[in-house]
């Protein structure tokens, strides 16, 4: 169930934040930030170090695009 989510969250978000529209980009961001927790579970339960570290950088940058996407 949690890769389905993985997914679903991460292919929507890659596909919708390189849209030419803004509310897209918006919503790609969302859905890439909703994703991460279940990366950095899985990437934690499974020992893998390196996942984890990309995945805790990938919070700050969905986070960041959010933030920066919904300022305009």
């Amino acid at each position: 169930m949690t890769q389905l989510a993985l997914l679903i969250l991460s292919g929507a978000a890659v596909g919708l934040v390189t849209s030419m529209d803004s509310k897209r980009r918006i919503l790609g961001c969302a859905c890439g930030l909703l994703g991460q927790p279940l990366w950095l579970w899985s990437a934690y339960h499974a020992g893998q170090w390196g996942i984890l570290a990309l995945s805790i950088w990938y919070t700050w940058a969905w986070g960041r695009g959010l933030v920066n996407e919904w300022r305009g």
